[in-house]
């Protein structure tokens, strides 16, 4: 599972992990591994933004060096695109068969 996550104004941090939560999923009954995209601009103390507590794997952080805002911008979008390149591969190890 590939995510990108940014707070919402008037939310606490992890406020929307919660409502996701209680909407979609128990506690941990996402399964496998997750990647985040942190890009600049996400203001959280926890680099996983909740995250950890919903996937049953592992959670990989990836740096995103844009503004979240900016993410899907054309100046932008090569550096997106970089950093997919580098979770595809990341997943292809994991998953490769011993």
């Amino acid at each position: 599972m590939l995510a990108t996550g940014q707070g919402r104004p008037g939310l606490e941090e992890g406020a929307y992990i919660r409502v996701f939560l209680l909407l979609r999923q128990p506690v941990g009954e996402l399964g496998g591994d997750l990647t985040l995209l942190w890009s600049h601009g996400v203001a959280s103390a926890d680099p996983t933004l909740g995250w950890d507590e919903v996937v049953e794997g592992t959670v990989t952080v990836l740096p995103l060096d844009v503004e979240h805002r900016h993410v899907l911008a054309d100046e932008s979008v090569g550096i997106l695109a970089g950093v997919l390149r580098s979770a595809f591969a990341l997943a292809a190890e994991r998953h490769e068969p011993a």
